[in-house]
């Protein structure tokens, strides 16, 4: 399997960074159900600090997914690397990430577009609407992992 292509760091905007920070306040710490949203709390690779960051898991004929919107970012190498935890208020749920490729990678991409392109479509370089042709086109630049109980 290839290693996830390397991303140059660009530093959220305040907006962006305020919104992680309420999110992980209200799902993360006060368990508030936002519209999907649940909190990935993974182990740094190189520093060893926990890191949390809002993630939208996408279920799909029984299998829970999480995609990388942004592309190859710390907290997709860093759940690869090591797993993680889907956090909610009290509730923790440890996982292990299992990477996706092909085709399969593609299905999921195609179901996630769909349900989230409000939230984040402007991270997907695809026309609205658009074709399994298009998602394949543009699959490499977002890693997709399957979660599997257990961390």
């Amino acid at each position: 399997e290839a290693p996830m292509a390397e991303r140059p760091r660009v530093a959220l905007g305040l907006p962006a960074g305020a919104a992680n920070h309420l999110l992980e306040l209200l799902v993360g710490r006060l368990g508030v159900p936002v519209a999907g949203v649940w909190i990935l709390r993974t182990r740094g690779r190189r520093t060893g600090r926990l890191h949390d960051v809002p993630v939208i898991p996408l279920t799909l004929d029984g299998d829970r997914y999480l995609v990388a919107p942004r592309g190859a970012t710390d907290w997709m190498r860093n759940l690869v690397a090591g797993g993680g935890e889907l956090r909610r208020g009290n509730r923790s749920l440890p996982v292990s990430p299992e990477p996706i490729e092909g085709e399969e990678r593609v299905a999921v991409l195609c179901a996630y577009i769909r349900a989230n392109r409000r939230r984040n479509g402007r991270f997907f370089a695809v026309p609205d609407p658009f074709t399994p042709a298009d998602v394949r086109a543009i699959a490499a630049r977002h890693p997709v992992v399957r979660l599997l109980p257990g961390g």
